[in-house]
């Protein structure tokens, strides 16, 4: 759609690959997705697997497909979507498959207890499976929820690389 095709000139124009979430259509049906798009206007496309409550479920149908190992800046990758993260068999079927980045879109809903997938979880299912990965989380709101906006790159031994929060660049 024209969003992607946005992208893919984004992405053109300054020479580097975007990752962003956004509703498919396909199928007669819609899934909750991420888009990677590379400089070179290549894209990849995950469908999320674990659906997070009912208004997830309500608006979107879950895929079955495991996460595909893809290559992107010289490292084998995958993609999974926001909640996907936190089981630890999904993540591990990526590293099973290649994968030594993982790339994780998410939207976080901002809480105390929210704050342990970013600064728990994620470096755990980076050193269980020995790969980097890479936790982009929303910030802000969008009317409906606010964002925990905590974002983190974990390397494979678990060690937080960088990260950003709230208003943070």
């Amino acid at each position: 759609g024209a969003s992607i095709q946005r992208l893919k000139a984004i992405a053109a124009a300054k020479n580097m690959a975007l990752v962003a979430g956004f509703a498919e259509a396909a199928d007669g049906v819609i899934y909750n997705s991420a888009v990677l798009v590379r400089a070179d206007g290549t894209t990849e496309i995950y469908r999320k697997c674990h659906l997070y409550g009912d208004l997830e479920r309500r608006a979107f149908r879950a895929s079955d497909a495991p996460a595909a190992v893809f290559e992107i800046g010289g490292m084998k990758a995958a993609m999974v979507i926001c909640y996907d993260v936190e089981f630890p068999e999904h993540v591990r079927s990526a590293a099973l498959a290649g994968a030594e980045l993982l790339i994780v879109p998410t939207a976080l809903a901002a809480s105390m207890t929210n704050r342990v997938i970013p600064d728990k979880v994620v470096p755990v299912r980076a050193l269980e499976n020995q790969l980097f990965v890479i936790y982009a989380d929303l910030t802000g709101s969008d009317g409906v929820f606010d964002y925990e906006g905590h974002s983190v790159i974990c390397s494979p031994d678990g060690a937080h690389l960088a990260s950003a929060g709230r208003g943070e660049a």
